[in-house]
């Protein structure tokens, strides 16, 4: 599907090198050169970030997220792949990673599909806010915090499905109120 921008430029959407060039600005951070997993497409951006975390966007909107331990926490326009929150249409977060820092995928309107490991124990404030297009997430099992409005204003968001590995109810894991406020989920 073609774009077209006030100043009559086009942009075709299927092509995910075109988007990237459309809507950012030459990075500053250390780039990594990896190697895509055949059958996410070729990466287009990368780098490191925090204590030992890399990140990777493929050609075919891919953000893998790699690492060990807790995320850092971000402010809303500072995580390395900011600049590209427009081509990102799916996210992947490594294993051995346990928490999904704030603000990490904060207004990544073109997000479509979010994999979060089984390491994970927390998911931080503002998460995944405004992530207009994410339909469905599963918590794992092991989440036992979920921050204020990791998931507002995900419109689309009407399906949230919880691990069970403890046989927990709602009330044994710290969600804030306001988690889910402004998704259908919520409803």
């Amino acid at each position: 599907e073609n774009w077209a921008f006030t100043s009559g430029e086009t942009v075709d959407f299927s092509d995910m090198k075109a988007v990237v060039a459309a809507f950012t600005t030459e990075p500053t951070y250390k780039k990594v050169c990896m190697k895509a997993v055949e059958g996410e497409g070729n990466v287009i951006a990368g780098g490191e970030f925090g204590n030992g975390f890399t990140w990777t966007l493929s050609d075919t909107g891919v953000l893998k997220v790699n690492g060990t331990g807790a995320m850092p926490n971000f402010n809303v326009n500072t995580t390395p792949w900011y600049g590209y929150r427009g081509a990102i249409r799916t996210v992947v977060i490594g294993d051995g990673i346990t928490s999904v820092g704030r603000c990490s995928f904060h207004t990544c309107r073109a997000i479509i599909s979010i994999t979060l490991p089984e390491t994970l124990d927390t998911i931080g404030e503002y998460a995944f806010y405004n992530c207009i297009n994410v339909k469905s997430v599963i918590i794992p099992e092991n989440v036992t915090a979920i921050g204020a409005f990791a998931f507002r204003k995900c419109f689309e968001l009407t399906d949230v499905k919880f691990g069970i590995k403890y046989g927990w109810t709602a009330g044994d894991t710290a969600i804030s109120v306001n988690a889910l406020t402004g998704s259908t989920a919520a409803d």
